[in-house]
């Protein structure tokens, strides 16, 4: 609807909050970014949003959107695998980022989550300290004797 109005009509842009929004992580809202959909949708709605541009700005206007989007995407889906421990999420989200922009930024973003995956799944699995027997292990190959 705004793109419409924006079609014909001056609009203006406020850095001002005038509206807050309250997200749950059960809501469809948090479901369709975490499964990939959201993606989806706005893929769509990219698309439609090129035909009310100036020629002039389509191509930069989509360029920026994607790689926006993807980063959006990406990140929302890692947020909540991490809480939900649901690898789908982040399954499904790659699949549509890539389906969305398979430039340098989906790569770079991919390289990202998937070092925070793993460092993070390593931490989860990480022993703790203190259930470690010490008293075997030696610096150099030759135990000394108080």
């Amino acid at each position: 609807m705004w793109v419409r109005i924006a079609r014909y009509y001056p609009v203006a842009y406020t850095p001002e909050v005038l509206a807050e929004y309250r997200g749950r992580p059960q809501s469809i809202s948090d479901q369709k970014i975490a499964t990939g959909h959201a993606l989806r949708d706005l893929r769509s709605v990219i698309a439609v949003i090129q035909n009310y541009l100036p020629e002039e700005h389509k191509k930069t206007v989509l360029q920026h959107s994607k790689s926006v989007y993807v980063r959006y995407g990406m990140y929302g889906a890692f947020n909540a695998w991490k809480d939900s421990g649901n690898t789908d999420y982040i399954l499904g989200t790659i699949r549509e980022a890539y389906r969305l922009y398979s430039g340098p930024s989906f790569y770079r973003i991919f390289t990202k989550v998937l070092f925070k995956f793993i460092l993070y799944n390593c931490a989860l699995h990480k022993p703790k300290r203190e259930n470690i027997d010490t008293d075997h292990f030696y610096l150099s190959d030759t135990k000394t004797t108080k």
